[in-house]
């Protein structure tokens, strides 16, 4: 874990704890936040150019992964076959009151109970049907919509959509930052070679 440190100076840098209390004990020395400014803008610019290869493909695949995932989970076999039959049940009591062969309060009362067992298969469904993948989805689908509506070409660190699209900076090296955006998403980016 990281911290922000002011020096008397007014230089800004992160550091990480154990950096922080003893050097020898991290090999990642101090990240001058103007650094990680950079490498977030110098992300974003790559990333604004080339949405429609690395966000778009990703949500495209995790789509696919939760249709797979659905399509095998047993409990939503059960319920759609469940929900079949009662839409079957809906129509054949249609049927046999339009011949005139049940009376009107006979249907209203079996339509009823067919609605309420519907109301609460559909209800099971939804919940089957949510999941981290959708969450994930959506995360990412709100990176490619800020993206896409964010300016053309970042020349200054943002901070609102620093904010908006990044979940957490992980420093790999003296040299190396991976940004993880909302979704889940990582990114590497490398940052300048100074002395820390």
């Amino acid at each position: 874990v990281y911290m922000r440190r002011v020096n008397k100076s007014g230089h800004t840098t992160w550091v990480c704890r154990k950096h922080d209390r003893n050097a020898i004990d991290c090999p990642n020395g101090r990240v001058p936040e103007t650094e990680l400014y950079g490498a977030f803008v110098r992300m974003y610019n790559k990333l604004k150019r080339n949405t429609g290869v690395v966000l778009l493909p990703a949500i495209k695949q995790m789509e696919e992964l939760r249709d797979v995932i659905q399509r095998g989970n047993p409990a939503m076999l059960a319920v759609n076959k469940a929900i079949a039959k009662a839409s079957e049940q809906s129509y054949n009591i249609s049927k046999l009151q339009t011949a005139g062969l049940l009376d009107t309060d006979a249907c209203t009362a079996k339509f009823n109970e067919i609605s309420a067992q519907l109301a609460k298969l559909r209800a099971e469904r939804r919940r089957l049907l949510e999941n981290d993948i959708d969450d994930a989805i959506d995360a990412l689908q709100e990176t490619v919509d800020l993206v896409r509506h964010g300016p053309e070409r970042l020349m200054e660190f943002d901070e609102g959509l620093f904010l908006s699209l990044v979940e957490r900076i992980v420093v790999e090296s003296q040299t190396c930052v991976r940004f993880r955006l909302q979704g889940g998403i990582e990114l590497k980016e490398l940052l300048k070679e100074i002395g820390r």
